[in-house]
């Protein structure tokens, strides 16, 4: 599904292509989830618009503490395991920053089995 603001309350869903993160000591990352992307959220530097592409400088920037930003999970996934990054749980609306972000979506009581899951793991990859 593409950007939409309200996914009902009996479906989950994960974010495709890029994941949400900010350092562990980030003033995001110790909010209570879903944290809200409009009005609810403290000042933060969103690290999408000024740095364009450059993942390498964005990176190097997420992980000095200086901002949140949406990057490849496959890039973070070391850190996001260790505890140097968080990811990131935004209220379900578009990620700020992005045009148009695609997640995986499913009824709470029927996840996706492991072929699911895998034809997940194979959409991250474009």
């Amino acid at each position: 599904m593409g950007s939409y603001p309200d996914v009902p309350p009996e479906y989950d869903t994960d974010f495709l292509f890029e994941v949400p993160v900010a350092a562990a000591g980030y003033p995001l990352a110790v909010l209570p989830a879903p944290i809200a992307q409009r009005g609810g959220a403290p000042r933060a530097i969103d690290l999408e618009r000024p740095l364009g592409a450059d993942l390498g400088v964005k990176h190097a920037f997420l992980h000095a503490g200086l901002g949140w930003g949406g990057m490849p999970r496959h890039i973070v996934q070391d850190e996001l395991a260790s505890g140097a990054l968080v990811e990131l749980s935004l209220e379900a609306s578009p990620v700020l920053g992005h045009a148009f972000s695609m997640y995986a979506c499913w009824r709470k009581d029927a996840p996706p089995g492991p072929a699911g899951r895998r034809f997940i793991e194979l959409l991250r990859q474009f």
